[in-house]
């Protein structure tokens, strides 16, 4: 994947799902996120150094359209803010925003160190009510 760092351009290294040996396991409801324009998205902390870092994607519901995706060291992240992430993707403006009664999915990948997925999560979300 490409992604953004300041004005740089980077491409991330591979990341895989471990599929016969170990397979990346689903962690019911494990993600959540709050309502309204930015909302914080939460998800695991790190158990006994089993995962590295966790990567977050949001996407439109309907078409798959990826509005912006971060890794991050922290187990939370306030949608859109990309100024506390290692990594991000998206231009740095126009900075994503929800619109209002849309629908989104949101999913959460936990990422070891040698570059598999032990564990995942999704939701769905809708953008922030008009008023």
């Amino acid at each position: 994947m490409r992604g953004y760092r300041g004005d740089e351009v980077r491409d991330t290294t591979l990341v895989f799902s471990k599929i016969d040996e170990q397979p990346t396991v689903r962690r019911e409801r494990a993600l959540t996120a709050g309502s309204g324009r930015t909302p914080t998205f939460t998800w695991p902390e790190p158990q006994n150094g089993n995962y590295w870092i966790s990567f977050l994607m949001v996407h439109t519901a309907k078409s798959m359209k990826l509005i912006t995706g971060i890794y991050s060291w922290a187990n939370r992240w306030r949608f859109p803010f990309v100024n506390r992430v290692p990594y991000y993707y998206h231009g740095a403006l126009p900075v994503p925003a929800l619109e209002a009664g849309e629908g989104y999915g949101a999913v959460y990948f936990a990422i070891d160190r040698e570059g598999w997925i032990p564990y995942l999560d999704t939701m769905m979300l809708e953008g922030p009510a008009t008023g």
